[in-house]
């Protein structure tokens, strides 16, 4: 499949650490997703680093999906996006 659209969406919604971790943890780039350990490797971390970085990066897409600027576009509360119903 073609993702060069949504890498440019990606790309333009989240800084380097978490586009790198995106792309790396679904394999975006190549094909092949990259465990936490492959990637902690690679950009020189821990794996819980790639782990916090990969939850921050997702809470970010939904939000932007949602169409919300930040956790403050929802009254200041962060959602649990996997258990909350959107508001």
């Amino acid at each position: 499949a073609d993702y060069r659209g949504l890498l440019t969406e990606i790309r333009g919604a989240l800084p380097d650490p978490d586009f790198a971790v995106i792309v790396g943890r679904y394999g975006l780039d190549s094909g092949a997703p990259q465990t936490l350990k492959e990637l902690a490797t690679a950009l020189h971390i821990t794996a819980e680093g790639v782990r916090q970085i990969q939850a921050r990066a997702e809470r970010k897409l939904v939000y932007r999906l949602a169409g919300w600027k930040s956790a403050k576009s929802v009254g200041g509360w962060v959602i649990d996006y996997c258990h909350c119903p959107m508001p």
